[in-house]
């Protein structure tokens, strides 16, 4: 199968052999979202926590351009939005806050990405899920007391 980030070339001898193992890692590809978001986090600084949703392609390039993606944060792994957190839309734009502090409809900037600052007083984890072309992932996060 194709790892991420390699793309898969026709191969010049059309052994069965080679053409199925061809057929594998296209099939592979194909069957990649059109876009998912990656989750990643910052350290923590006076109790907040920079985390960057960028939108990655089938070989998991960095997708530019501006896209439409759903960001809710939750207590629990597969949770509903929730907690007591402030959420500073950093970079992207806001279309609709669905849920103060806990859930929002973004659009990427031109880079692909949004970016919030997540603060949370006290020890406690937070789960920042991100959704776009029905593909949802979600990243857990530790903030200490």
């Amino acid at each position: 199968m194709a790892e991420p980030g390699l793309i898969v070339h026709m191969p010049d001898v059309i052994a069965p052999d080679t053409l199925a193992q061809w057929g594998n890692e296209l099939s592979a590809l194909i069957d990649r979202p059109l876009a998912e978001p990656k989750i990643s986090a910052g350290v923590e600084a006076s109790d907040v926590r920079r985390v960057t949703v960028q939108l990655r392609d089938r070989i998991q390039r960095n997708r530019t351009g501006r896209q439409r993606v759903l960001v809710w944060v939750s207590t629990t792994a597969q949770g509903d939005p929730a907690g007591t957190q402030t959420v500073t839309v950093v970079d992207g734009y806001t279309l609709a806050t669905i849920a103060s502090n806990q859930a929002y409809e973004l659009l990427t900037d031109a880079a692909g990405k949004v970016t919030l600052d997540i603060e949370v007083t006290g020890a406690g984890t937070r789960y920042v899920h991100a959704l776009t072309h029905d593909r949802a992932v979600s990243a857990a996060f530790e903030w200490s007391a």
